[in-house]
């Protein structure tokens, strides 16, 4: 039998209460401001893909550099094409402590997770590993196929929710290995374990249970692998760190308990559109909390404040990459967009009559007005395709014509695909990708570099991160040596 979302929360903690507060006050930043963080280091971190597609699976792993104190976590997987929540749960890191997962398809087709790891989560291991990513917050009217589908490609939202000191009582002796295993594995009856999974009020509350408002530090590492194929891609997560002055500092201690209690002020904590007004279009539960928007630097209270700040952080005018579509090598190449302040712009309700509908956040400025170089396909929204400038390895431009195959698919949802292939080559399935399906684009020159304008009328960008993704072939290795080859290149993001 499928497992209720519930399972996620543990059943001790699962109260579903109704109209419960979330954390009165979110106190205790130093910071002023989230930047991107150069080193890969932060406070808030972004997987901008993961996939368990056509026999991808994902190898991630979390670690802790600060190696005086712990951290307490929060991730949260999201769907490629909404953004909506498919799993989530709480690490909580001893200091220099690394965690790590394995996330594949399992036999329904949905994406789950497993973890031999012996640091402590919320809920434990047996549950994480137990529980297959979620479908109740995708699109109800879908066939359980499609949502299982859905579950299978998108992004990983990480935040640094509190730091976790050094001391002889409280959480921090629970956390801390000891011959290899933490002691919360087995404390389900510790009084300040199970306390976490009632709500507090603010920080000298948590401060009592052992956490103090949380520093840098966090950093991860992802691995897309394919073992049929014998392929492979990694790179490391997009850091935003909390700083002052330029320097590193604290943000607000922002922990909320990771149970299924339903809130009656989440638009407080958060910039989802489906999440605010006095009739939310969903009932947010605690465990959907905090994100990304979620106010973590000094002088911002409106979780919209800090999603419009992030969101003009990450726009960009131009994305610039290289490629390779060589026939003779059978190379394609996928660039990805992730856009992970999207969901903080434009929600999709679900129960809207027959259909869906869009739902603007117009507390960050956006309106159908804003938005005029995009479309709604009925399942989510796409961006007309951009101008593209392509030249060969020699430096001469492409007569692929920028206008010749203009569409209306390009940067469908929060997370898509952008396929490129030879004339030749008519396979261009580097990631299996369903999301992207239909994006594929032919290029008429074999391997080289594009750029690829998202300026808008109004001069602004898109707030995207990504790479390309390529695949290709050796057709001269020995009898019996696999062939396949892969590479992974960060995009070039301009501001200008």
């Amino acid at each position: 039998m499928r497992k209720s979302i519930c399972a996620l929360a543990a059943v001790a903690a699962c109260t579903l209460g109704f109209n419960a507060q979330a954390v009165v006050k979110l106190e205790g930043a130093t910071a002023n401001a989230l930047e991107v963080s150069e080193s890969g280091a932060g406070h808030f971190l972004v997987v901008p893909y993961f996939t368990t597609q056509s026999g991808n699976a994902l190898l991630f792993s979390l670690v802790n550099m600060d190696e005086v104190n712990g951290k307490a976590v929060k991730m949260r997987f999201r769907s490629a094409r909404n953004a909506d929540t498919l799993f989530d749960f709480q690490v909580f890191l001893a200091p220099g402590d690394m965690w790590t997962a394995n996330v594949s398809q399992n036999s329904a087709g949905l994406s789950f997770l497993t973890t031999a790891d012996t640091s402590c989560t919320k809920p434990a291991k047996s549950s994480l590993n137990s529980t297959p990513f979620q479908t109740e917050r995708l699109n109800s009217k879908r066939t359980a196929a499609a949502r299982a589908d859905e579950t299978r490609e998108g992004y990983i939202e990480i935040v640094t929710m509190a730091d976790i000191p050094p001391s002889d009582k409280g959480l921090y002796p629970l956390i801390a290995a000891n011959a290899g295993t933490a002691r919360c594995a087995n404390a389900s009856g510790n009084a300040t374990w199970t306390a976490l999974d009632s709500n507090r009020a603010g920080l000298s509350d948590y401060v009592a249970l052992g956490m103090q408002p949380p520093s840098s530090g966090l950093t991860a590492n992802w691995t897309i692998i394919n073992v049929p194929k014998a392929l492979s891609w990694s790179g490391s997560a997009f850091a935003l760190e909390a700083r002052k002055g330029g320097v590193a500092a604290l943000g607000n201690l922002a922990y909320f308990p990771q149970v299924s209690t339903t809130l009656s002020n989440a638009g407080t904590y958060s910039a989802d559109p489906l999440f605010a007004s006095a009739k939310p279009r969903l009932a947010a539960k605690m465990s959907e909390l905090p994100d990304i928007s979620t106010p973590y630097v000094s002088a911002t209270t409106d979780p919209n404040q800090q999603a419009k700040a992030l969101t003009s952080l990450l726009e960009v005018t131009t994305v610039a990459n290289e490629f390779w579509t060589d026939a003779g090598i059978v190379a394609a190449t996928d660039w990805l967009f992730s856009m992970p302040t999207r969901r903080f712009m434009l929600g999709v309700d679900y129960s809207a009559g027959s259909s869906a509908a869009l739902v603007y956040n117009s507390a960050m400025g956006v309106s159908q007005d804003t938005l005029s170089l995009s479309y709604w396909d009925g399942e989510s929204v796409c961006d007309i395709e951009p101008v593209r400038s392509v030249r060969d390895r020699n430096g001469v431009k492409s007569t692929w014509a920028d206008t010749k195959e203009a569409r209306f698919n390009f940067l469908c949802g929060a997370t898509s695909l952008y396929s490129l292939r030879s004339i030749a080559n008519k396979d261009s399935g580097v990631l299996g990708s369903s999301v992207g399906d239909g994006s594929e684009r032919s290029i008429d020159i074999s391997n080289g570099w594009m750029a690829t304008s998202l300026e808008s009328l109004d001069g602004k960008g898109l707030p995207v991160i990504g790479q390309a993704f390529v695949r290709a072939f050796n057709p001269s290795v020995a009898p019996g040596t696999a062939g396949n080859f892969s590479v992974t290149w960060p995009h070039r993001l301009l501001k200008n």
